[in-house]
């Protein structure tokens, strides 16, 4: 019990610290100042590799005011045929964090793919607090986020 109390106190001082607003006009994602979503993350590879794979320039796709990376031209025209199938969770914002009412940054290493969506996670340690109770987590998320962006998930609407 001590060591889920000092987990949740360490992510408390990291929330406050790591609490970021969306840089891009897109509503809701979570993007660097050049408005690169995921760090150049290929979101299309989690689930066909099932791994995070970096994504390059040369295979880049703009996505309303968010650029996405891919690691291959088939893999930008898969998402390019259907965004919403592959955009992360929560506009790419760590999926515990939201849960928090929080709009965190992720790191793209740290990730899950849960009822066919990507979800992204500030760390590791944040991923473990997610999965002591993921479908609860996933549900208080899921409202959360459609009550602050006015609108569901990516794939919640499919």
């Amino acid at each position: 019990m001590f060591g889920l109390i000092a987990v949740l106190l360490v992510f408390g001082a990291v929330a406050a610290i790591s609490v970021i607003e969306s840089r891009s006009n897109q509503p809701g994602f979570n993007s660097d100042g050049s408005g690169l979503l995921m760090r150049g993350y290929d979101p299309v590879a989690y689930g066909i590799e099932g791994r995070a794979v970096k994504g390059v320039p040369a295979y880049a796709h703009r996505h309303g005011e968010v650029v996405v990376h891919f690691a291959s031209a088939a893999n930008r025209d898969r998402f390019a045929a259907e965004p919403e199938r592959y955009l992360p969770a929560y506009g790419g914002h760590c999926a515990y964090g939201v849960t928090q009412g929080q709009r965190l940054d992720s790191d793209p290493e740290a990730w899950r793919i849960v009822d066919g969506e990507l979800h992204l996670f500030l760390d590791q340690g944040t991923r473990s607090l997610w999965m002591l109770e993921e479908v609860g987590h996933k549900a208080t998320a899921d409202r959360l986020w459609q009550e602050s962006v006015g609108r569901p998930t990516p794939l919640a609407a499919n």
